[in-house]
Formats: structure tokens, C-alpha cells, sequence
């Protein structure tokens, strides 16, 4: 099995943000294949379906849960600035998170990794655990179609991560992925595009026209269960030094194992610094790893989505009652979608139903629920989560003229979608050798 090792991430990821800071090329850790990813690290489904897991005979056995205490939101009037310098693992940069940065204004957390000398914003109350003691039946999937030749432009890249030590389960979380998940969120997005008038899907990344899983390994050190936001940034230096970091890409993560408070997490642009008012592609949201700049602050190209395996730590074989966050929600692939969604630029602060913080008040929507004092209103009435209930906050493929999403930022026209405003104008026809 294909994958990155990251023993020696941290040194190399040093250098990595110091040429960054200096408007540098970025290193990477070894050459890249015409698709933007390390030639030697891509393993496509049909591959890990078929590949035996090297570690598969040897899974640690149950050593139950360390200790642990969901993330809370701070309370609706707290607003005050605070600082936490998180201890890294040996050799490893410091992580520094600081609630209520003025950078990305209150509500919000700003997540400095000191080796990258710049940081990204994410929401202070980080997506919680979902509820899955009443279940209801999962919706099925549809398979992604091969937009263009699978490989040119803007593309959503697919990573499965484990950590050093612990049971590497790639021969069956890729087909997972390939099979079950993506082909879940393909079908919340077209189906709910087609009701709205113009059928999109994702732009992922399908070389020969196939869906690509790539796995990679984490060092022992910086997988090991800690506050997500420290786990965000290690695991964003992980994937710089290993070399993903192309500014067509965006990067959807599943890690195999747990955190200390959230089902995922991902730096959000546009609702924390554009506010939703720049409806173009230009938006900071609909731009890959590359620096960005607002103001005077310099913001990393942090475009990874991580779904974590669960929302505590846990330690070997999970026993029966942890839930995991993987495939969750009436979706079947909720906690998934809604990381994407975030990705992608949603929720504006100004959409109509905004709760303030990058999430919304419509009930049974995919990308809303109560934090910080404000509570969701019923207004959806459907077996399954919707992504933007009544199509007006964050998402909708066809808008009116004159109405929000048609003069804000409108995650339906992503690049990084199928029907996108920006297209490759890139012949259909694969290229062949």
C-alpha cells in the first residue's frame, strides 16, 4: 500500500512555512504527478480494494477512553480574546489558538501554527457530536460523474489518514469512501440542485476518470487525540510537507481516530472575513492552497475538511457505544457535507438565517443547530437534513434575481463544483501517452 510517511513531517514543514513567508515556491517532499499530488503516495480505490493492510492481523486491542469533556460554546456574551499556547510533540512547532481573535472576529478562533507564520480562521463552537439515538433511514447514493478529464482545473481530493502505530485500515475505509460516503454526498448536491433548477455535482479528483483515495500516514506524536484545533493544524503541516498544497485543489480528510470535542473541522473564509458580500469567484473561499490576503493579514491556504472517526479520543478497537461521526445523519454522510459545505464558504454572516457564526437557525438543515445562546427554529419538515433548507442562506443552484444568494457569496457556484462559474475550457477527451 502507497503512502506518506510522516515520521520527519515537522522539520521539513519549518521550512515549508518560512517559504511561504517569504512569497517563496513551496517544497515539497518528493515530485508530483500531473494531477498535483505525490506520484508515489496515490492509491485509487481500485487499488485498496484489492491491497492487504500490512497491519491488518495486528489492531491494538481496547484500552477504553482517556479522559474526556465535549467542547462547550462559550456563552452569547462573552467576547473577550483568549489565547491558548497548546504543547506540541517533540520536534513539532508550537500551536496557538486564540477564541474571539479580532483577526476573524468573536464567535470565531484563530488556529496559529508557528511554522507556517500565518493562520486561518475557524468557528469557536467546533461541530459537535451528532445525535444518532433516533436514526432514520439513509438516503441511498448516486456515482459521481468525471468532470472533464477528471484531473484538470479546480478538483475536491480525497484523503484517508491513520496514524503511526494503529491499525491501518485502508483496504476498508477507501472502497468505504469511494462506495458509500462520496457517492452519499453526490447525491445530496444533485438532487437538491435538480429541485432547483440546474443539476450540479463535485469536481473530484478522478484520474483516468476513476475516483483517487490517497492514504496517508500520520506520526504517532501529532495523531494523537488533542483539542481539534491543534489537530487541524497538525495535521494541515503533515499534508504541506508531504505536498499537498495545490491551489487547485481543496481536501476532503477522514482520520481514523479521535479528538477531544468535535466530529470535524474546517477554516471558514468568506462568512468570517468577506461577511458573504463578494458573490464572485474571486472569493477567498473559491481559491485552493495558496496564501491569502485581506486587509493586512496573511491567511493560510488551509483547505482541508477533517471528519474525524470519532469525537473523542479512543484508543485501539472503539467499544460498541462510542458513536462514530463518519456516515452519520439521515444524509448518511452529514458530518461530511457539512465540513465540505464550510470549505466551500458557507454560512455568510449576513444570510438571512445566520446565527451569527458561520452555522444557521433553520431547523433540520444540514449545516445548522444552537450554539452560543441561539437556538434553531423548526422550519424544514423532512425525513433527511437539507442542504439549505428553503435555498436562500448558503446554497442554491438557480437563485432569483435580486435575491440574497443572487448578490452574495452562493457555495453553488463553487469552482470546485460541476456546473461552476469558472470553467477549464480543457478538451473532455483524456489525455493518453
Amino acid at each position: 500500500m502507497n503512502q506518506v510517511n510522516g515520521r520527519s513531517s515537522s522539520k521539513l514543514a519549518r521550512s515549508v512555512g518560512l517559504l511561504v513567508v517569504l512569497g517563496l515556491p513551496l517544497a515539497v517532499v518528493s515530485p508530483l504527478n500531473p494531477s498535483g499530488v505525490p506520484a508515489e503516495t496515490a492509491a485509487t480505490a481500485r487499488d485498496a480494494a484489492t491491497a492487504a493492510s500490512d497491519e491488518a492481523d495486528s489492531a491494538t486491542p481496547v484500552q477504553g477512553l482517556e479522559g474526556y469533556s465535549a467542547a462547550k460554546p462559550r456563552s452569547a456574551g462573552d467576547d473577550s480574546s483568549v489565547e491558548v499556547r497548546h504543547a506540541s510533540p517533540s520536534g513539532a512547532d508550537p500551536v496557538t489558538t486564540i477564541v474571539n481573535d479580532p483577526r476573524c472576529g468573536n464567535g470565531f478562533t484563530a488556529i496559529v501554527h508557528e511554522g507556517l507564520a500565518s493562520h486561518y480562521c475557524v468557528h469557536t463552537a467546533l461541530d459537535p457530536l451528532g445525535d444518532i439515538s433516533q436514526p432514520v433511514a439513509q438516503s441511498g447514493g448516486t456515482a459521481p460523474v468525471c468532470q472533464g478529464n477528471g484531473v484538470n482545473g479546480p478538483r475536491i481530493q480525497l484523503i484517508y489518514m491513520y496514524v503511526e502505530g494503529q491499525p491501518n485500515r485502508s483496504a476498508e475505509v477507501v472502497p468505504r469512501i469511494a462506495n458509500e460516503l462520496v457517492p452519499r454526498m453526490e447525491t445530496v448536491f444533485r438532487e437538491t440542485s435538480k429541485q432547483q433548477g440546474r443539476e450540479i455535482g463535485m469536481r473530484l479528483h478522478m484520474p483516468d476518470c476513476r475516483l483517487a483515495v490517497d492514504t496517508v500516514m500520520i506520526d504517532a506524536e501529532n495523531g494523537a487525540p488533542e483539542n481539534p484545533g491543534e489537530m487541524s493544524a497538525r495535521i494541515t503541516n503533515h499534508l504541506v510537507a508531504a505536498g499537498y498544497t495545490s491551489s487547485d485543489r481543496k481536501y476532503v480528510l477522514w482520520f481514523d481516530g479521535g479528538n477531544k470535542g468535535a466530529c470535524g473541522i474546517a477554516p471558514a473564509y468568506t462568512p468570517i472575513l468577506e461577511r458573504g458580500y463578494n458573490p464572485t469567484p474571486l472569493t477567498l473561499s473559491n481559491i485552493g492552497w495558496q496564501q491569502k490576503q485581506l486587509n493586512d493579514y496573511t491567511f493560510l491556504g488551509a483547505e482541508t475538511a477533517i471528519i474525524f472517526r470519532y469525537g473523542m479520543p479512543v484508543l485501539g478497537n472503539a467499544p460498541s457505544y462510542v458513536p462514530e461521526c463518519w456516515g452519520q445523519g439521515g444524509t448518511g454522510a452529514r458530518t461530511e457535507i457539512h465540513e465540505l459545505i464550510h470549505l466551500l464558504g458557507a454560512v455568510n454572516l449576513s444570510a438571512p438565517h445566520s446565527n451569527g457564526f458561520a452555522h444557521c437557525t433553520d431547523g433540520h438543515d444540514i449545516m445548522c443547530y444552537g450554539e452560543r445562546g441561539v437556538s434553531t427554529v423548526p422550519r424544514c419538515a423532512t425525513p433527511v437534513e437539507q442542504l439549505d433548507c428553503g435555498s436562500d442562506d448558503y446554497f442554491n443552484a438557480r437563485p432569483s434575481a435580486g435575491s440574497y444568494l443572487s448578490t452574495h457569496w452562493n457555495t453553488a457556484n463553487s469552482k470546485f463544483l460541476g456546473d461552476a462559474i469558472v470553467h477549464d475550457n480543457v478538451p473532455l477527451e483524456i489525455p493518453r501517452p
